[in-house]
């Protein structure tokens, strides 16, 4: 198996170009596990494959990488299965779908009638370590949210109450005051300003690498603090939450962090606004949750590197599993 050596990877030390991993490191695999480099050799291929997904994604590869795909059979099998509640249906166990390699798949990955016949299950959680943070991941949620450019936090319809309780734990202070024509808004002390100073840290407009790299249950108390500013809408039709916003950077840091949890999401732009679209699920049956291969393309060979562990790990923006 091998991709192009400027396929960025998540490892044990950071994000870091294929080009750049050693024997030893540490990768992530798609169940919340890890995995060890055992052999590495960068190399020309005669030729390379880029693979693009439904929502965007690609990465680029050889001819011998390996994908575990589900067909379009399967998935049927598998939707019905969820919609019977039938518990002893066994599709959707990762390891019972085929391992096929790209030149595989792109003998057949387009149908007849023109669907789309393969998948990929998008990983789960990624498991990364407990960072040390300079303001909690609930809190840092809520204050970028809510936040205006002049930095004021308005109650609005927050649940203050669970806010003042979680930041009590936290050893922070929730202060509701009245300012403005006396609509009520709030301080947290300490500020979050002032906690990422004096981490020596720069004050972020967006979500930092170290939040979005922490451990399951921070970015999880994240997401939790995220729901509860009231920025995401939930739209019962499409069963999702959705958020808008003109930050293009804030939303797809974001949706980085949403699919290091396993959350399916999707980043679109309006034609006719300026600002962006995300939408995602919280709580999809993971079996459900995957990416199908929207296109194989045959392009010019690029430096690659030959990556061996012993089984998945997950690669790129997306957390692509590959074998």
């Amino acid at each position: 198996m091998a991709i192009s050596i400027d396929t960025p990877v998540p490892t044990h030390l950071g994000w870091m170009p294929a080009g750049n991993l050693q024997l030893g490191d540490i990768l992530y695999t798609p169940d919340s596990g890890h995995a060890t480099i055992t052999r590495l050799h960068v190399y020309n291929p005669g030729h390379c494959y880029e693979v693009e997904f439904d929502d965007g994604i690609t990465f680029v590869c050889d001819e011998h990488t390996k994908l575990q795909v589900q067909d379009r059979e399967q998935r049927n099998m598998v939707t019905k299965a969820i919609n019977r509640k039938n518990r002893k249906h066994k599709f959707g166990v990762r390891g019972q779908y085929p391992i096929k390699t790209i030149t595989e798949i792109e003998e057949n990955y387009i149908r007849p009638d023109k669907r789309l016949e393969y998948s990929v299950l998008n990983s789960r959680a990624v498991a990364f370590p407990t960072r040390d943070l300079p303001v909690p991941p609930y809190l840092l949620a809520i204050w970028l949210a809510v936040k205006t450019p002049k930095n004021n936090l308005w109650v609005n319809n927050l649940p203050i109450e669970k806010i003042k309780r979680i930041a009590r734990n936290y050893g922070y202070a929730i202060v509701v005051r009245k300012v403005h024509s006396k609509r009520p808004g709030f301080d947290i002390r300490p500020s979050s300003k002032d906690s990422f100073l004096f981490a020596g840290a720069e004050i972020p407009n967006s979500i930092p690498l170290s939040y979005m790299e922490s451990s399951i249950e921070q970015r999880q108390e994240f997401v939790e603090g995220l729901i509860d500013s009231q920025k995401p809408w939930y739209d019962s039709k499409l069963n999702k939450y959705v958020i808008n916003d003109m930050s293009f950077s804030y939303l797809k840091h974001l949706q980085g962090l949403l699919e290091s949890l396993g959350y399916k999401t999707s980043l679109m732009k309006y034609k006719s606004a300026k600002h962006y679209r995300l939408q995602f699920k919280l709580h999809e049956n993971p079996r459900k949750n995957r990416r199908l291969i929207k296109k194989i393309t045959k392009i010019p060979a690029q430096e690659c590197v030959h990556i061996e562990t012993g089984t998945q790990f997950v690669v790129g923006e997306g957390f692509i599993p590959l074998c």
